[in-house]
């Protein structure tokens, strides 16, 4: 599938896409727009696994189905460079010395577009749901997952050890 902007295939139906936000503005679920993946810090760089955004429609689904309110999934981080990565370890530190943040995070584009930083939010509203009511869903959906905050978890698709 060749979508607006300069877009390489990187394998295994994953594509990596240079560009603006706006180049980067395509529906890719019906829920999902590709810019929702880009790095906001390296000009609209994104790289994604199609499979991500179609477990996060799955987790929607469930999320809304289980609450009975109109919740939306809001993906606050995907694609990270290893500057944006570096930048984001300044502020909340690397894992191994205390902090949140991993070296070898799966957002990087070495590993093709599999992970998100998620949070569900009531359309038109601030109200979120708690981290531990969404990872309990994501686990159903995602081989891999963890909290990050009360209402935020890391959802990507490489098995390993919680």
């Amino acid at each position: 599938m060749r979508a607006a902007g300069v877009e390489t295939d990187v394998g295994a139906g994953r594509t990596e896409q240079k560009g603006s936000t706006l180049k980067n503005d395509v529906q890719i679920t019906p829920h999902f727009r590709l810019s929702e993946f880009e790095d906001r810090l390296e000009h609209g760089l994104v790289v994604h696994d199609p499979a991500l955004s179609l477990r996060l429609e799955l987790l929607r689904f469930l999320v809304r189905r289980q609450t009975m309110m109109p919740y939306r999934i809001i993906v606050t981080s995907g694609t990270r460079t290893e500057r944006s990565n570096q930048i984001l370890a300044r502020q909340l530190g690397w894992l191994g010395e205390g902090g949140l943040v991993s070296p070898q995070s799966r957002h990087l584009p070495k590993f093709a577009g599999i992970a998100a930083d998620i949070q569900a939010i009531i359309e038109d509203s601030d109200q979120r749901l708690p981290s531990s009511q969404l990872l309990s869903l994501a686990e159903t959906v995602f081989p891999y997952c963890k909290a990050i905050d009360a209402h935020s978890i890391h959802v990507d698709l490489e098995e390993r050890p919680c």
